[in-house]
């Protein structure tokens, strides 16, 4: 080998680091861009979920003076509703932030534990806590249904960012640029 040979060889080896670390970097902004596009969609339904649960417990009780337990769980929901709310909006700063995505994850499980204890009183007591129409009201499941194909689509960008991330020797440079793994959205049952 001549003297120039190593330098060249240093030279491909850097050029080729170089192309690959590029691409690599492109691949894991276009995934990451992706996840957050999808986002907004679901965010929308998510705060239409949360808006109606909080304008259902006001009209309820503005409408009747409904009983001390019935409203202890209206008052329940409606702060639950808000709290939900608030992790929502912790999670619009960055939707790939997997501790807001946790947050918002034990916001909405307490959400619906609280939505089943009220079905779960009204199954026991015979006494409605709601109106005399069906609990859950159609309104409320035809939001969460609608939540399930756009929450399918995030996670799917969510699948496809965290396998950026966590690929060798992706995850070398993805731990370089801060980029960690996702949390995927739970969906819920109505």
């Amino acid at each position: 080998m001549t003297p120039a040979g190593p330098g060249l060889l240093a030279a491909g080896a850097l050029g080729v680091l170089l192309l690959w670390s590029v691409g690599a970097r492109r691949r894991i902004r276009r995934s990451r861009l992706a996840a957050c596009d999808a986002f907004p969609a679901l965010e929308r339904i998510l705060s239409a979920q949360h808006r109606w649960i909080g304008d259902w417990c006001s009209t309820f009780r503005a409408g009747t003076r409904p009983a001390p337990a019935c409203d202890a769980w209206i008052r329940r929901l409606a702060a639950s509703a808000r709290q939900a709310s608030l992790a929502l909006r912790r999670l619009r700063r960055d939707p790939l932030d997997a501790a807001a995505m946790a947050g918002l994850g034990q916001a909405r499980q307490t959400l619906r534990a609280v939505l089943l204890g009220g079905a779960v009183h009204v199954a026991a007591t015979g006494q409605p806590f709601a109106p005399p129409r069906a609990w859950p009201p159609a309104e409320w499941v035809k939001l969460v249904h609608q939540e399930a194909p756009l929450a399918a689509q995030f996670n799917g960008h969510v699948a496809a960012y965290n396998a950026a991330v966590s690929q060798f020797p992706a995850l070398l440079l993805a731990a370089v640029l801060r980029h960690r793994k996702a949390r995927a959205m739970a969906v819920l049952d109505p």
